[in-house]
């Protein structure tokens, strides 16, 4: 600022022409304001105080940084981009000074603006309860600054946080679609996860390329093997099986301590991942979860299966059911009839009743005239999810499974129609019911009714591998009890 001085004002002064209290007046302006005389130094601009963040000198630093933060919200575009600096000094900065700035907009209403008004404040868990927080506000008003936070929040932990937020947002905010003009370049591994969601909806291929850079990010930045377990369970839940196999791998091939729980779940997504494949494979990855379990000193473990909720003993009794399961295909497809024999045994001493055991194992017990065991396999699950069906009878999904469960252990084949057709009453040109409204008309000795189903089925999912040769099966044999 130029400092004005009474003795500056020469008789030639134009302000002597004034009466006294104006020219007094005039001077607190000038003084105030620094409007006295043009400044030989110009006011420092938000990039030109940017570089000074890694001067060497402290007290410039220092200075910097006390003058970005006056500048306050013009400033925040500035330090934004400086977290993306190759400067790990200048990021360092950026990122205490970018919590110091402003977080509301004037767009923001009102609850989101006093949300944010101390989000700068909290540590990173506290800002994963605001989020949670705007996530939650029932008029959805919250999630256009969750989606403006992923891009802005300085820790990666936050921005984990905010993505799998979005992935549990049904449907995805449109503000969503902003991320797509972002940059893929030099963002961070979570950025470039929100970036690929925002693209699922439009272009399928980017979405899954985009999701690939992020975790060869993960790889560069040397991730702990718990955020490559949770990437995984992302990426498998949006159907990219393959990206997600790979992250289950990469978490337990990466260097370091291992948590036993997160190994464990690591090895049990695994073998879901491939039990349709590999049952082999599928059964030693249960083995070695359930090892890796038993030393987690009790740590809580939940199944969730066929819709119903399973904890810790329970919880291992499904995975170990599961795991013989695995290994009695296993034995069949080797021709070891011995050793299927031994783990149908430990299946059966189990009392297992996840659907996708039951299904096989109760026409397996027919073949070989255990038809007292199939029964009592078969009406355990069938007590278990017609139980859920009378729960809560708006409920598709249950009506369908348990048609499905009646009709491919060949039980009940005319319950199996009524149920699937509830189904698809509740839930009108759903692919999969119709898929299953055929498998059951097909063991009630319908088989045209069986074509007819399935090949509407497929105009509406066209070029669904199962459900072609469940059309083939349909067309060119008789109903069988054994699928």
């Amino acid at each position: 600022m130029c400092v004005l001085r009474l003795a500056d004002l020469t008789p030639k002064s134009p302000l002597l022409n004034y009466p006294y209290n104006v020219r007094y007046a005039f001077l607190i302006l000038l003084l105030l304001t620094g409007l006295s005389a043009p400044s030989s130094k110009p006011s420092p601009t938000a990039e030109s105080l940017l570089s000074d963040l890694a001067s060497p000198d402290p007290k410039t630093r220092t200075a910097a940084s006390n003058q970005l933060l006056i500048l306050g919200l013009s400033a925040r575009p500035v330090v934004l981009a400086a977290l993306r600096s190759p400067n790990p000094e200048i990021r360092a900065r950026a990122s205490d000074l970018i919590l110091k700035l402003p977080w509301t907009t004037p767009a923001d209403p009102g609850e989101v603006q006093r949300v944010l008004t101390e989000y700068g404040q909290h540590d990173p868990a506290n800002r994963i309860h605001d989020v949670t927080m705007l996530a939650k506000f029932s008029d959805r008003a919250g999630l256009p600054a969750v989606v403006r936070l992923l891009t802005e929040d300085p820790s990666d932990s936050v921005r984990w946080a905010i993505v799998a937020v979005l992935h549990e947002t049904d449907p995805l905010p449109p503000a969503i679609a902003s991320l797509r003009a972002l940059d893929p370049a030099d963002q961070s591994s979570p950025v470039l996860a929100g970036i690929a969601l925002a693209f699922s909806t439009t272009d399928r291929d980017k979405s899954q390329h985009l999701y690939q850079q992020a975790s060869e990010v993960l790889l560069r930045d040397n991730a702990p093997a718990e955020l490559h377990l949770a990437f995984g369970d992302l990426l498998a839940d949006q159907g990219l099986r393959a990206l997600g196999r790979h992250e289950y791998e990469t978490s337990l091939s990466t260097p370091g301590q291992h948590l036993p729980l997160p190994t464990a779940l690591a090895h049990f997504q695994l073998a879901t991942l491939i039990g349709d494949s590999n049952d082999r494979a599928a059964a030693d990855h249960l083995k070695a979860g359930i090892d890796a379990y038993s030393q987690s000193e009790g740590a809580g473990l939940t199944v969730n299966r066929d819709n119903i909720r399973l904890n810790n003993n329970d919880a291992l009794d499904d995975l170990r059911a599961v795991m013989h399961f695995h290994y009695y295909r296993a034995a069949i497809a080797d021709h070891d009839p011995i050793l299927a024999n031994q783990h149908l045994a430990k299946l059966l001493a189990l009392n297992p009743s996840r659907s996708e055991v039951v299904l096989e194992v109760v026409p397996a017990l027919k073949q070989l005239h255990r038809t007292a065991e199939a029964q009592t396999m078969f009406n355990r699950a069938y007590q278990s999810v017609k139980a859920l069906t009378e729960a809560d009878p708006t409920n598709a999904q249950n009506f369908n499974e348990l048609a499905w469960l009646c009709a491919r252990c060949d039980e009940h084949p005319d319950e199996a129609i009524a149920l699937s057709l509830k189904a698809l009453q509740l839930s009108p040109n759903n692919p999969a019911y119709m898929d299953t409204a055929a498998e059951a008309y097909f063991h009630a000795g319908h088989p045209d009714q069986a074509v007819s189903y399935e090949s509407h089925a497929l105009k509406l999912h066209p070029g669904d591998e199962f459900m072609q040769a469940q059309l083939k099966r349909f067309q060119q044999h008789p109903p069988s009890t054994q699928p």
